[in-house]
């Protein structure tokens, strides 16, 4: 009977002992999967668009994507100085390389180069896709028979305020 409980007790100190083992194992193995995963998740970086400049710029990415995608106003007028303009800005159409921008009822004549803050301007936004600058064909016509009244290559700059001055 003693051989046997002391048998007994050595399979029970032999299984907590292995329980122990076990368990240690397991915390090992949970803490190193843990500091694993939170090393992978911190060398996770969000990517977009970084350039302050991109009509999709965001400040929260940690790396470029190349997304950016940018955007400009251009603005259309004509030197008042230079006498007065044939048509009015409401009888044209407004096009840079063959996209129709629209029309407007804003005035084209100005004393001196408008700003796209100007009040009653002919402006249009203008997406540039994945370039910051660019060489642009502009024309402008007539809605009634299409007629070119003004054609010309402009550099158009991203960001900025663009103006084509249709007397030159």
């Amino acid at each position: 009977m003693k051989i046997m409980a002391h048998f007994n007790n050595i399979i029970n100190e032999s299984f907590v002992f292995l329980k122990e083992k076990f368990n240690m194992k397991l915390n090992h193995m949970l803490y190193a999967t843990a500091l694993v995963m939170s090393f992978s998740f911190s060398a996770c970086k969000k990517e977009g668009c970084t350039d302050a400049l991109a009509s999709n710029y965001d400040n929260t990415v940690d790396k470029d994507d190349q997304s950016c995608t940018f955007g400009s106003d251009v603005l259309f007028w004509y030197d008042a100085n230079q006498g007065s303009f044939p048509l009015e800005a409401s009888d044209l159409d407004f096009y840079l390389d063959t996209k129709l921008l629209g029309s407007s009822t804003g005035e084209l004549a100005r004393q001196g180069i408008p700003t796209c803050d100007s009040i009653n301007i002919v402006s249009f936004p203008f997406e540039m896709d994945k370039t910051k600058s660019g060489i642009y064909f502009v024309e402008v016509k007539t809605k009634v028979n299409p007629t070119t009244v003004f054609s010309d290559t402009v550099n158009i700059f991203a960001g900025k305020c663009n103006t084509i001055d249709l007397g030159n």
